[in-house]
């Protein structure tokens, strides 16, 4: 069964990206609306200084990543990490896999 909602958490330049303070406001006022829970992902290398800044925004949980691997974006590689944290963390999905609402 899936439950909350999830955010993707990118670092850019050593700071939390705008676009994800944007997010988990937008995140946090929908599982508010629905009565579930904020959770975001956060991946890279020397991120987990980050988690309660997350947290401050808006998140309940934040799924933490880290590994030296991640500290230069490659699309395999985070697509794995992400692919993992969607299976542990069952999000809730608004739309059918052909795009539509159900």
């Amino acid at each position: 069964m899936s439950s909350g909602i999830l955010v993707f958490s990118e670092i850019i330049e050593g700071k939390l990206a705008s676009v994800t303070t944007e997010l988990l406001g937008c995140g946090r006022k929908l599982a508010t609306e629905l009565g579930q829970g904020l959770s975001a992902v956060l991946a890279g290398s020397g991120v987990s200084s980050f988690t309660q800044e997350i947290i401050s925004y808006g998140a309940d949980k934040v799924y933490l990543t880290e590994d030296p691997l991640l500290a230069d974006y490659q699309t395999e590689t985070y697509l794995s990490v992400m692919e993992k944290v969607i299976k542990q963390a069952d999000p809730n999905c608004p739309f059918q896999s052909d795009g539509r609402r159900p």
